[in-house]
């Protein structure tokens, strides 16, 4: 997981937060946690003020992700790519080819290699039997 404050190095500090009975936890890297002197007891008052910058950070990020979206409408219902990916739920079928490529993207949608492929279970079957009965030392 990236840092939540900066966005650029990995997370590898976990701060927990319990307020009023809600837990939330947020993770930021390494420098990120020394600059804010996490590592000296830090008060509630930084604590509190690094969450305000977390959010700040976070909602900037989504501005730019939500600008950079292509701006596609599905004909059929009239769900946007922004409400797809903000709900996660498409609206009718149509919505697959309207957002055929992008879907695409998302679900890495790739034809498996004849290496990949599963095989024929029997024959798996078969084999693994001849193995163990080798391993055994029984013959066929």
């Amino acid at each position: 997981m990236m840092c939540q404050l900066c966005g650029k190095r990995i997370a590898t500090v976990c701060i927990n937060i319990d307020i009023n009975g809600t837990r939330k936890q947020q993770y930021i890297c390494e420098e990120c946690a020394q600059l804010h002197k996490l590592r000296e007891k830090p008060s509630s008052e930084t604590i509190l003020k690094l969450m305000g910058e977390i959010k700040q950070a976070s909602d900037e990020r989504l501005a730019k992700i939500e600008a950079s979206m292509p701006d596609i409408t599905c004909s059929g219902c009239g769900t946007t790519y922004k409400d797809f990916v903000k709900t996660g739920m498409l609206g009718c079928g149509e919505c697959y080819e309207a957002f055929g490529s992008q879907l695409d993207k998302i679900l890495h949608l790739t034809t498996p290699s004849k290496e990949e492929q599963p095989q024929n279970i029997q024959s798996q079957v078969l084999k693994l039997q001849l193995k163990q009965k080798k391993a055994i030392g029984g013959g066929l």
